[in-house]
């Protein structure tokens, strides 16, 4: 079934049923090839999203320090749109010339009151990890490593090792900890990672 075998049966079957004259006033070409979302789309509001955007809008504040309340009731799908959100931002704050020295230091506010060092989330440790990635976070980049070491889906682990090459000092210990780790993962996983890496799979 396609579009246009949609319509003709559309039509057909409320031919018979609704005023032509309401048909009539069907925008086809709109429904059919316009881009993007319908115009008069209902709007969903969603309240665990707006607690998300209240936190996040917070954060931008320089003075703001956070509590462990924010995030008392949060659900695994909070935190994810937290941390995406909270990577765009701090990416644009990169390209514009903030200090990853300041950086760094809202990720360790940020650690002091919601934990993050510590959760067993894999969700909410990738997320986390490809954060302390983008401020060259060193002091914590054996939170990187062991989640590499520990974790061998690879929806988290080729994103995290070419989040670690981008940093060329980093290099060695992403292929360190490739082979380190390289039979544990999945053949065509360790064949991506190992191309991303611009090595062999098995080589020395």
């Amino acid at each position: 079934l396609d579009s246009y075998e949609f319509k003709d049966f559309f039509l057909k079957y409320f031919g018979s049923r609704v005023a032509q004259d309401i048909l009539d006033t069907i925008d086809w070409n709109t429904w059919l090839k316009a881009p993007g979302y319908p115009a008069d789309l209902f709007h969903v509001e969603s309240q665990l999203v707006k607690d998300v955007q209240n936190i996040s809008n917070k954060w931008k504040q320089n003075d703001y320090t956070g509590s462990g309340d924010d995030v008392q009731n949060w659900h695994t799908a909070q935190f994810e749109m937290f941390l995406d959100g909270l990577l765009i931002d701090i990416k644009k704050e990169i390209s514009k010339g903030v200090s990853k020295d300041e950086l760094r230091n809202k990720l360790n506010s940020m650690n002091n009151v919601y934990k993050f060092d510590d959760s067993r989330n894999s969700e909410i440790k990738f997320r986390w990890n490809k954060l302390i990635l983008a401020c060259d976070d060193e002091s914590r980049y054996g939170l990187c490593v062991d989640m590499l070491n520990n974790v061998g889906r690879m929806k988290f682990v080729r994103p995290l090792f070419r989040a670690m090459i981008e940093n060329e000092s980093r290099r060695e210990l992403a292929v360190n900890t490739y082979k380190k780790n390289e039979t544990g993962y999945h053949p065509i996983c360790a064949k991506m990672v190992a191309s991303d890496l611009g090595i062999e799979v098995g080589g020395p």
